[in-house]
């Protein structure tokens, strides 16, 4: 049987029930708001959900609708994020184009890879049924598929179903 995986609590100030003061920069006596345009992925088991932001990636108690971490926060600018179907990662992209594949009981970053392209915003992440593979996509049609924990293969399509790939992939 799996184990229950919950996130590591990281940056959360005790006292704090809301996130206000987490990982607030030097000087800063409270965060109103926690960025903008959220990417909010739901966990396998639904009890948590991850919320990509400018700020970070915040972690949520699904029953209590309360955060419980923020991850990431050194950097932020998360532009997507997404759960392994096996529940054991999250994989997030920021806006420096850099991809993380982080381990979901513990924070640890398991793999990392950067996109050296002028255009390096991805838009679209996704696992495969398997959770053995990643695919990639950014706003010029590039497409990037690699195995968990390394980089695999480069391919251009300017249309790609994704999706229907990964499927094939996981038979």
């Amino acid at each position: 049987m799996k184990q229950n995986r919950q996130p590591t609590p990281k940056n959360v100030v005790p006292g704090d029930t809301e996130g206000i003061t987490w990982a607030l920069p030097e000087g800063a006596i409270a965060r109103l708001g926690k960025g903008r345009n959220p990417k909010i992925v739901l966990s396998p088991n639904s009890e948590y959900f991850a919320v990509g932001t400018m700020i970070g990636l915040w972690w949520y108690d699904m029953s209590s609708k309360s955060p419980i971490a923020l991850w990431e926060s050194e950097r932020g600018l998360i532009s997507i994020a997404e759960f392994s179907p096996n529940g054991e990662w999250i994989a997030i992209a920021n806006w420096d184009g850099v991809i993380k594949l982080l381990d979901v009981q513990s924070g640890g970053c398991l793999a990392q890879m950067k996109r050296m392209e002028e255009q390096n915003l991805y838009y679209y992440l996704d696992f495969s049924p398997d959770s053995k593979w990643v695919a990639t996509a950014n706003w010029e049609g590039v497409v990037k598929f690699w195995m968990c924990m390394k980089t695999f293969v480069l391919l251009r399509w300017t249309e790609v179903n994704v999706k229907s790939f990964l499927l094939i992939l996981a038979n």
